[in-house]
């Protein structure tokens, strides 16, 4: 049997968390951004990286991606777009659970 390497992580919480962060930040070409959700992308694209370097071409997100489903921002939205498309230009599978 072929084994099957995945990564899973959970509860990135994306938000533009608002305690000690700056709106310096750059992530995707993307300027001007909350510094928090900056290190949030940031996370995901190293994740990406390891995922890549060990030959692992499935990430499993077990949910709470969004820390508010009620307001999702712009930036957050756009962050997370990016976030998905570079698994996909990569070629890695991104198989998300809604929820918890």
């Amino acid at each position: 049997m072929a084994a099957f390497n995945f990564l899973v992580f959970s509860d990135a919480h994306l938000h533009e968390h608002p305690f000690q962060a700056k709106d310096d930040g750059t992530v995707y070409g993307m300027q001007g951004l909350n510094s928090r959700l900056v290190d949030c992308a940031k996370q995901f694209s190293h994740m990406v990286s390891y995922a890549l370097d060990n030959d692992i071409r499935h990430i499993l997100f077990g949910g709470d991606m969004l820390h508010s489903k009620k307001h999702v921002t712009k930036d957050v939205y756009n962050v997370l777009h990016a976030c998905f498309a570079e698994c996909q230009d990569l070629g890695i599978q991104f198989i998300l659970i809604p929820g918890n």
